[in-house]
Protein backbone atom coordinates (compact mmCIF):
# COMPACT_ATOMS: atom_id res chain seq x y z
CA UNK A 1 0.00 0.00 0.00
CA UNK A 2 1.30 3.46 -0.92
CA UNK A 3 0.09 6.94 0.57
CA UNK A 4 0.74 10.01 -1.83
CA UNK A 5 0.20 13.46 -1.95
CA UNK A 6 -1.66 13.11 1.89
CA UNK A 7 -5.18 12.59 -0.30
CA UNK A 8 -4.49 9.57 -2.59
CA UNK A 9 -3.88 5.65 -1.99
CA UNK A 10 -2.86 2.84 -4.09
CA UNK A 11 -2.70 -0.64 -3.58
CA UNK A 12 -0.96 -3.30 -5.54
CA UNK A 13 -1.05 -7.46 -4.83
CA UNK A 14 -0.15 -10.32 -6.43
CA UNK A 15 -0.49 -14.13 -5.63
CA UNK A 16 1.35 -16.98 -6.81
CA UNK A 17 -0.96 -20.42 -6.54
CA UNK A 18 -0.30 -23.89 -7.71
CA UNK A 19 -2.89 -26.61 -7.44
CA UNK A 20 -3.06 -30.38 -7.78
CA UNK A 21 -6.54 -30.28 -9.66
CA UNK A 22 -5.18 -29.21 -12.85
CA UNK A 23 -2.49 -30.91 -15.16
CA UNK A 24 0.82 -30.40 -14.37
CA UNK A 25 1.59 -28.25 -17.27
CA UNK A 26 -0.66 -25.39 -16.25
CA UNK A 27 -1.43 -26.31 -12.53
CA UNK A 28 0.73 -22.94 -11.76
CA UNK A 29 -0.71 -19.30 -11.93
CA UNK A 30 -0.38 -16.08 -10.80
CA UNK A 31 -3.21 -13.57 -10.37
CA UNK A 32 -2.67 -10.01 -9.53
CA UNK A 33 -5.26 -6.74 -8.35
CA UNK A 34 -4.36 -2.86 -7.55
CA UNK A 35 -6.67 0.05 -6.73
CA UNK A 36 -6.54 3.12 -6.16
CA UNK A 37 -8.69 5.89 -4.29
CA UNK A 38 -8.81 9.42 -3.89
CA UNK A 39 -10.40 11.20 -0.90
CA UNK A 40 -10.83 14.62 -2.31
CA UNK A 41 -12.58 15.93 0.68
CA UNK A 42 -9.09 16.37 2.43
CA UNK A 43 -7.81 18.56 -0.55
CA UNK A 44 -10.97 20.37 -2.14
CA UNK A 45 -13.19 22.91 -0.87
CA UNK A 46 -16.46 21.78 -1.01
CA UNK A 47 -19.79 22.86 0.47
CA UNK A 48 -20.11 22.54 4.09
CA UNK A 49 -22.69 20.15 3.87
CA UNK A 50 -20.41 17.35 2.28
CA UNK A 51 -18.11 15.92 5.01
CA UNK A 52 -16.34 13.58 3.29
CA UNK A 53 -15.79 12.49 -0.46
CA UNK A 54 -14.04 9.68 -2.22
CA UNK A 55 -13.47 8.15 -5.97
CA UNK A 56 -12.27 4.86 -6.13
CA UNK A 57 -11.33 1.99 -8.81
CA UNK A 58 -9.73 -1.21 -8.81
CA UNK A 59 -9.04 -4.19 -11.28
CA UNK A 60 -8.05 -7.39 -10.52
CA UNK A 61 -7.84 -11.08 -12.33
CA UNK A 62 -8.97 -13.67 -10.39
CA UNK A 63 -8.13 -17.92 -11.28
CA UNK A 64 -9.48 -21.07 -9.86
CA UNK A 65 -8.38 -24.57 -10.69
CA UNK A 66 -11.43 -26.86 -9.08
CA UNK A 67 -13.58 -28.22 -11.78
CA UNK A 68 -15.71 -30.36 -9.91
CA UNK A 69 -15.58 -29.32 -6.00
CA UNK A 70 -16.95 -33.09 -5.14
CA UNK A 71 -14.19 -34.66 -7.30
CA UNK A 72 -10.46 -32.99 -6.38
CA UNK A 73 -8.79 -35.03 -9.14
CA UNK A 74 -11.66 -34.58 -12.11
CA UNK A 75 -9.61 -33.75 -14.59
CA UNK A 76 -7.54 -37.50 -14.39
CA UNK A 77 -9.48 -40.13 -16.54
CA UNK A 78 -10.02 -42.94 -14.51
CA UNK A 79 -11.92 -45.79 -14.56
CA UNK A 80 -15.38 -45.80 -12.80
CA UNK A 81 -17.09 -48.43 -10.73
CA UNK A 82 -19.76 -50.52 -13.08
CA UNK A 83 -22.14 -52.99 -12.20
CA UNK A 84 -21.79 -55.98 -10.52
CA UNK A 85 -21.75 -59.53 -12.75
CA UNK A 86 -22.76 -63.18 -10.61
CA UNK A 87 -21.06 -60.80 -7.89
CA UNK A 88 -17.98 -60.02 -9.60
CA UNK A 89 -17.18 -55.91 -9.90
CA UNK A 90 -16.68 -54.45 -12.78
CA UNK A 91 -14.79 -51.08 -13.85
CA UNK A 92 -16.24 -49.26 -17.14
CA UNK A 93 -13.92 -46.83 -19.44
CA UNK A 94 -15.57 -42.71 -18.91
CA UNK A 95 -18.02 -41.40 -21.28
CA UNK A 96 -16.06 -37.96 -20.92
CA UNK A 97 -13.17 -37.49 -22.54
CA UNK A 98 -10.75 -34.95 -20.66
CA UNK A 99 -9.04 -32.48 -22.47
CA UNK A 100 -5.27 -33.19 -21.39
CA UNK A 101 -4.11 -29.16 -21.51
CA UNK A 102 -6.71 -27.81 -19.27
CA UNK A 103 -6.14 -23.93 -17.76
CA UNK A 104 -7.82 -22.22 -14.85
CA UNK A 105 -10.65 -20.41 -15.27
CA UNK A 106 -10.25 -16.92 -14.95
CA UNK A 107 -12.09 -13.67 -14.30
CA UNK A 108 -11.32 -10.37 -15.09
CA UNK A 109 -13.10 -7.49 -12.78
CA UNK A 110 -12.94 -3.82 -12.69
CA UNK A 111 -14.84 -1.93 -9.71
CA UNK A 112 -15.49 1.61 -10.09
CA UNK A 113 -17.13 3.94 -7.08
CA UNK A 114 -17.66 6.73 -5.07
CA UNK A 115 -18.31 7.37 -1.27
CA UNK A 116 -20.16 10.90 -0.62
CA UNK A 117 -20.64 11.48 3.47
CA UNK A 118 -23.38 14.59 4.38
CA UNK A 119 -24.13 16.73 7.25
CA UNK A 120 -21.01 15.55 9.49
CA UNK A 121 -21.34 11.84 8.06
CA UNK A 122 -25.03 11.45 9.65
CA UNK A 123 -25.69 10.18 6.19
CA UNK A 124 -23.57 8.29 3.59
CA UNK A 125 -24.12 7.43 -0.06
CA UNK A 126 -21.85 4.75 -0.95
CA UNK A 127 -22.16 3.71 -5.57
CA UNK A 128 -20.17 0.90 -6.99
CA UNK A 129 -20.72 -0.06 -10.74
CA UNK A 130 -18.71 -3.20 -11.68
CA UNK A 131 -18.00 -5.30 -15.12
CA UNK A 132 -16.57 -8.98 -14.95
CA UNK A 133 -14.79 -10.93 -18.39
CA UNK A 134 -15.31 -14.42 -17.47
CA UNK A 135 -13.64 -16.59 -19.49
CA UNK A 136 -11.65 -20.16 -19.79
CA UNK A 137 -14.52 -22.19 -17.84
CA UNK A 138 -14.59 -25.68 -17.52
CA UNK A 139 -17.30 -27.03 -19.64
CA UNK A 140 -18.69 -30.22 -20.70
CA UNK A 141 -19.51 -30.31 -24.47
CA UNK A 142 -21.86 -32.28 -25.90
CA UNK A 143 -19.89 -34.74 -28.64
CA UNK A 144 -21.58 -37.57 -31.53
CA UNK A 145 -21.00 -41.02 -29.41
CA UNK A 146 -19.48 -42.40 -32.64
CA UNK A 147 -16.54 -40.97 -31.18
CA UNK A 148 -16.42 -43.30 -27.74
CA UNK A 149 -17.73 -40.23 -25.66
CA UNK A 150 -20.79 -38.65 -25.10
CA UNK A 151 -19.31 -35.26 -23.84
CA UNK A 152 -15.44 -33.28 -24.02
CA UNK A 153 -14.38 -31.31 -20.65
CA UNK A 154 -12.34 -28.43 -21.93
CA UNK A 155 -12.41 -24.64 -21.38
CA UNK A 156 -14.98 -22.96 -23.44
CA UNK A 157 -17.28 -19.96 -23.20
CA UNK A 158 -17.08 -16.34 -22.34
CA UNK A 159 -19.73 -14.12 -20.06
CA UNK A 160 -19.63 -10.31 -19.47
CA UNK A 161 -20.91 -9.53 -15.99
CA UNK A 162 -21.98 -6.35 -15.31
CA UNK A 163 -23.71 -4.81 -12.14
CA UNK A 164 -24.38 -2.02 -9.54
CA UNK A 165 -25.07 -1.67 -5.78
CA UNK A 166 -25.99 1.69 -4.07
CA UNK A 167 -25.83 1.83 -0.38
CA UNK A 168 -27.51 4.84 1.96
CA UNK A 169 -26.69 4.19 5.36
CA UNK A 170 -26.93 7.11 8.45
CA UNK A 171 -27.41 8.09 12.02
CA UNK A 172 -31.28 9.18 12.62
CA UNK A 173 -30.40 9.44 16.17
CA UNK A 174 -27.48 10.07 17.89
CA UNK A 175 -27.56 10.25 22.05
CA UNK A 176 -25.08 10.10 24.93
CA UNK A 177 -26.49 6.83 25.72
CA UNK A 178 -27.87 5.45 22.65
CA UNK A 179 -27.21 5.58 18.79
CA UNK A 180 -29.75 4.37 15.93
CA UNK A 181 -27.52 3.32 12.65
CA UNK A 182 -29.67 1.91 9.51
CA UNK A 183 -29.26 1.62 5.89
CA UNK A 184 -30.28 0.46 2.73
CA UNK A 185 -28.61 -1.75 0.08
CA UNK A 186 -29.91 -1.46 -3.71
CA UNK A 187 -28.08 -3.77 -6.21
CA UNK A 188 -28.47 -5.47 -9.80
CA UNK A 189 -26.24 -7.39 -11.78
CA UNK A 190 -26.75 -9.50 -15.40
CA UNK A 191 -24.78 -11.88 -17.43
CA UNK A 192 -24.25 -11.75 -20.90
CA UNK A 193 -23.10 -14.85 -23.15
CA UNK A 194 -20.09 -13.22 -25.09
CA UNK A 195 -18.52 -16.32 -26.75
CA UNK A 196 -20.44 -19.51 -26.81
CA UNK A 197 -19.09 -23.33 -27.61
CA UNK A 198 -21.75 -24.61 -30.31
CA UNK A 199 -22.66 -27.96 -30.77
CA UNK A 200 -25.81 -29.98 -32.12
CA UNK A 201 -27.86 -28.84 -29.13
CA UNK A 202 -26.89 -24.94 -29.21
CA UNK A 203 -25.05 -22.99 -26.61
CA UNK A 204 -23.45 -24.99 -23.66
CA UNK A 205 -23.44 -23.58 -20.47
CA UNK A 206 -22.20 -25.08 -17.00
CA UNK A 207 -22.90 -29.12 -15.92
Amino acid sequence: DIEALKFLYLSFTGRYDKTSTLPVANNAYFYPSAGISAVLSDVLQLPQDISFLKLRASWAKVNTGFIDNNNHYAHLTVYNIGQKWNNVPSLVWPNTYITPNLIPETVLSGEYGAVLGLFKNKINIDATWFRNREYNNFVNVPQSQASGYTSVLTNANVFIRKGWEFVISGTPVKTRDFRWETGINFSNNHVWLKEATQSTDGYITYT
